[in-house]
């Protein structure tokens, strides 16, 4: 990696050229760290959720891209979202104004270029921009590991797991030398959810064919309450009533959680809006290399 010598005293003079090549020093660093861990163009890097609220209307929780070669950041949005539209990522460039400055023969130049990504909503059919179930970074790394010869070998035993990663999108697995059959799982984050204000909560859950959500075999999903020590499956229900209180459905790129109209979760227990609500355990037939789509 190179490097600027700061440590040469004596009226070191900076020109234009020294600050271009600190900031290819930068960029060329980050650059090739991410290019080093696999060669994908496109994937997350952090965050990138969209919740569904009611109606046609969504949140958009912002984080962290990979896309054509680019660190990409991406802010917060409320979206609307009308049927045979989805969302996506687009990339930006602005000038910040604090970056305008008056240069010495006299002309004037905006200097802060900020790229950024922006959420938007386009037509379903549109494929010209960064979509929000791209695989993601960690899933990358975590299928790397289950091929590698060397970390099979040193965490080979049967009944072994290793976990890597946050728990959003975690995954544990089992080294497919040893059960090449092995189901995989995959836990996301519900997020915020007032249960008693809203009846339906969508997650997206990143299978991006109509093949690979065919290789979901299971969903379970664990409700918390707002305080104390306290977890409901989302089916939860009634030895007396014989009712359920909560079911889910898959429908195209998200995983729907509904609960029961004034049934147990339709209370004030669990009308947090800050929380984290819970998480949903997905368990899936990988495809040969070890990834959900």
């Amino acid at each position: 990696m190179n490097e600027f010598k700061t440590d040469i005293n004596g009226k070191l003079p900076v020109v234009l050229d020294d600050i271009r090549f600190l900031d290819s020093i930068f960029r060329e660093g980050i650059l090739s760290i991410i290019k080093g861990m696999n060669n994908r163009q496109n994937f997350i890097l952090s965050g990138i959720t969209v919740d569904y609220i009611s109606g046609d209307n969504f949140d958009a929780n912002g984080g962290a891209i990979y896309y054509n070669n680019e660190l990409l950041l991406v802010q917060n949005a409320s979206l609307v979202v009308p049927s045979g539209n989805k969302v996506v990522i687009k990339r930006t460039e602005l000038f910040d104004p604090k970056g305008l400055k008056l240069f010495g023969d006299g002309t004037a130049h905006n200097t802060y270029k900020i790229i950024k990504g922006e959420f938007l909503v386009v037509l379903e059919d549109n494929t010209d921009y960064f979509e929000v179930d791209t695989i993601r970074f960690n899933d990358i790394y975590k299928a790397n590991f289950s091929e590698n010869t060397a970390f099979n070998k040193n965490f080979g035993t049967a009944g072994n797991q290793v976990a890597v990663g946050n728990h959003s999108h975690f995954q544990a697995y089992e080294p497919k030398a040893n059960n090449p059959n092995q189901l995989i799982k995959k836990v996301i984050d519900i997020g915020v959810w007032d249960m008693q204000t809203t009846g339906l909560k969508g997650v997206l859950h990143g299978f991006t064919s109509e093949e690979s959500v065919r290789r979901i075999v299971s969903i379970d999903i664990i409700i918390f309450a707002d305080t104390g020590i306290l977890s409901y499956p989302l089916n939860f229900s009634s030895n007396t009533a014989g009712t359920d209180y909560g079911n889910w459905y898959v429908a195209n790129n998200y995983i729907y959680m509904k609960r029961a109209s004034g049934g147990f979760f339709d209370s004030v227990t669990f009308s947090s809006n800050t929380i984290n609500r819970g998480y949903a355990l997905v368990q899936y037939i990988p495809d040969s290399g070890g990834l959900p789509s």
